[in-house]
Order: C-alpha cells, then sequence, then structure tokens
C-alpha cells in the first residue's frame, strides 16, 4: 500500500520507511499478514495479529514496541491494539495481546473506573518441572465450529449491565481463580489447575447467559463424557466460546490419542466428532518477537 496515510503531507509514512530501507527515494510499503488458524478459533488470533502488523509497522517508523524489555512499550502496544479492534467494531479487550505479546506465565490486570485505561502485567516464573509435565498434559481440539466473539461478547455485556448476583459473583470468581491459577503452577499442583480451569469454563458460562450458545451442544457431552471416563481433569473452550478451540488437561498418564479412542466408539446424542480435529500445545515461554529480515533471504 503507498506510505502515505492520507494528504496530510505531515503525516507521510516516506521519511520513516525511507530511513528504514536507507535510500533517499519514495518507498511504499506493504503488508502481508498469514495465520494458519481457522476463523473463529477462539485462540485470540485476530488481537495478536494486529498485534505483529502493528509491531513490524512501528518499527519501520523507530517505535521499538517490542525489541526492549519495557513495559510501557508493551503496554502501549497492548492499547494500541485495543483502539485498533474498536475501530473494526470486532470488539474484545486487551487479554488476547497480552497473551501474545508477553511469553510465559502472566497477569494481567486494569486499574479499575480510570481513563484512559491502565495496565499491568506481571510476569512469573515457572519451575521447570512444572512447565514439562503440563505440556505434556495439554492438547487442543478444533470442534469444527467457528463462532463470531462479539455475538457472544454483547450477550456478556448485557448481563454485565443487569449486575445481577449471579454475574457480580462470577466476575469476584474470574478474578480470584486467575489468581489461584497462577499459585497452583508455580506450586505444580496441576490436579487443583484442572479444577480452576473447569471452573472457569462454569464462570464463562454465567457471564454469557444460557441461551447464548456459549456451549454448543456436541461439546458439552464430549466435555461430560471425557470427564465421567476420568480422562481429563479441566476443560474450556477458548475465548469467548461458542466453537473453536476446546482445550483439554489430562489426568497424569492421559493423553490426547486416550481422548480419541473414548469418543471414538461413543454414540453422541447432539452431533458427532468427525469435524474434530486434534493438536498438540505447549507453554510457549518467549513473546512477540519481530525480526528484520532481508526479503531476498525469505524462501
Amino acid at each position: 500500500t503507498d506510505a502515505t496515510t492520507c494528504d496530510d503531507s505531515g503525516t507521510s509514512l516516506h521519511p520513516y520507511t525511507n530511513s528504514f530501507c536507507g535510500t533517499d527515494v519514495d518507498v511504499g510499503l506493504e503488508v502481508i499478514s498469514t495465520s494458519f488458524l481457522p476463523r473463529g478459533s477462539g485462540m485470540g488470533s485476530s488481537s495478536i495479529l494486529a498485534a505483529c502488523i502493528l509491531a513490524a509497522v512501528s518499527k519501520c517508523i523507530g517505535l521499538a514496541f517490542v525489541d526492549e524489555d519495557c513495559d510501557e512499550k508493551k503496554n502501549g502496544l497492548t492499547n494500541g491494539v485495543l483502539f485498533l479492534e474498536q475501530l473494526l467494531t470486532t470488539g474484545g479487550g486487551w487479554q488476547d495481546q497480552i497473551g501474545g505479546i508477553y511469553g510465559g506465565l502472566k497477569l494481567g490486570e486494569s486499574k479499575t473506573c480510570v481513563l484512559p485505561m491502565q495496565l499491568k502485567v506481571n510476569q512469573f516464573s515457572i519451575p521447570t518441572n512444572t512447565e514439562k509435565e503440563l505440556s505434556s498434559r495439554m492438547a487442543l481440539c478444533f470442534t469444527g465450529q467457528p463462532r463470531l466473539a462479539k455475538n457472544i461478547l454483547r450477550n456478556v455485556l448485557r448481563q454485565w449491565t443487569r449486575r445481577s448476583p449471579a454475574i457480580v459473583s462470577a466476575v469476584n470468581d474470574l478474578v480470584r481463580g486467575a489468581h489461584e491459577s497462577i499459585q497452583a503452577i508455580q506450586n505444580g499442583d496441576i490436579d487443583q489447575l484442572g479444577k480452576l480451569i473447569t471452573s472457569y469454563w462454569s464462570q464463562k458460562k454465567i457471564m454469557a447467559g444460557s441461551q447464548s450458545g456459549v456451549e454448543p451442544p456436541v461439546v458439552k457431552e464430549v466435555i461430560e463424557l471425557l470427564t465421567a471416563s476420568n480422562i481429563i481433569i479441566g476443560s474450556t473452550l477458548c475465548g469467548a466460546g461458542g466453537g473453536g478451540f476446546l482445550y483439554l488437561l489430562f489426568q497424569k498418564g492421559k493423553s490426547a490419542s486416550d481422548a480419541q479412542n473414548c469418543l471414538k466408539d461413543a454414540e453422541l446424542s447432539h452431533g458427532s466428532v468427525e469435524l474434530f480435529s486434534w493438536y498438540e500445545c505447549e507453554i510457549s515461554l518467549n513473546g512477540l518477537d519481530v525480526i528484520e529480515t532481508n526479503s531476498l533471504e525469505i524462501k
């Protein structure tokens, strides 16, 4: 695309892109983005992809959002994605981009009733043995049912506006559960983490409302079957719910193959798992990284 953002010459990106490319000749800026995740995955890919694009473009004009270990710069990128998504009317908050920008175990918080929003992200170490065991006991399963997060988020906002006791209690439980999950991981207590993940999913369903479609019937049946079969100790649909990826935390000694074998012969009354696809996953200790590469070197 053209490097000039509008007719006002004072907002031209040319001086920055020319400096970045080391030339006196005006150069344009072409942005190519790619994601291997399906639309409506629940993995926060739209926010993370937006963070990647903003970070890359910002590097071209001399704003190193992620080059240095600077929380203020990373918070700027987090807020930039939040603003961008509001312009695109996709809704959402700041949790998805934090998940991609910051590596490892972290806890994101925002100050209550303060505008503009002030975010704080605390990062925590993970014991090596816990990291390895946790990665070996996790799996992601794409349910084959993509959903648009903003439709469910509207229901969440309507629910919150009513301020019913159940909703207020669920919000408090979500906040407390986040802190308890950090503690469980640091203590190496994966079984406790599984209980907290299950509670987290219950609380998200309360927030969305029973008629929101947050939990497709076939997903509900799969979770119940795998839990009753003593294969998983925790599960949740990623993101806002309604479809996308299902996160599973297995009992010690169990794996995705056990789950697939259990579901293969099961007679489900609300659909089938033919469209389900299974993926290994692990904890990523590295956050967003911007790599400067000569385009001629890209194969």
